[in-house]
């Protein structure tokens, strides 16, 4: 998280989960920033393009890195177990954001 804080940035995450289920999962991988809980997710997969498979009732992992104003700058969409948005994939997508805007 320090890589993150020190480029004044915020992580969140989304979950279909019910408060009750997405804090035990919060609390169980350790995370330290906000889990949103809740989300309609056949209405967040198109809003935002995600793969949503109705067979499990699942959202497939989905990554953004937005611009202050929420606009899209980077996204990551995953159909599989592989495909994720890695802390280090954000920080260097975070970096050039930062050295283009300079």
């Amino acid at each position: 998280m320090p890589d993150f804080e020190q480029r004044d940035t915020t992580i969140v995450a989304a979950s279909g989960d019910d408060p009750e289920d997405a804090a035990k999962m919060r609390a169980a991988e350790g995370l330290t920033f906000d889990v949103a809980h809740s989300v309609d997710v056949p209405d967040f997969a198109e809003r935002y393009g995600s793969f949503f498979n109705p067979d499990r009732g699942c959202l497939h992992a989905t990554g953004f890195v937005l611009e202050e104003s929420g606009t899209v700058a980077h996204a990551v969409y995953a159909t599989g177990s592989i495909g994720r948005l890695t802390p280090d994939a954000t920080i260097r997508a975070i970096d050039f954001m930062i050295s283009q805007a300079s």
